[in-house]
């Protein structure tokens, strides 16, 4: 009768052992999207930051859509 209830108690902490460590494995993945998404956030935010800024749009508006001043004149120059 104990050889068969310590075989369960040992049954049950090779499985319980075996859970901890898939959930400390999962855990370690978690952190590391975790720190990836802090990081992509934080470059969100400074995005908006720059987004809020008229120098900002009017440096994007004339790069991407070859939008100009007043007098000014664009010429697209093709890089080999």
């Amino acid at each position: 009768m104990a050889l068969i209830i310590g075989g369960l108690m040992v049954s049950a902490l090779i499985t319980q052992t075996s859970a901890i460590e898939n959930k400390k494995a999962e855990k370690v993945k978690l952190e590391q999207q975790l720190t990836k998404l802090q990081s992509k956030q934080k470059q969100l935010k400074g995005e908006i930051v720059k987004l809020n800024d008229d120098d900002y749009i009017k440096k994007i508006a004339r790069r991407d859509y070859f939008l100009s001043e007043d007098g000014e004149i664009i010429f697209n120059v093709k890089k080999d």
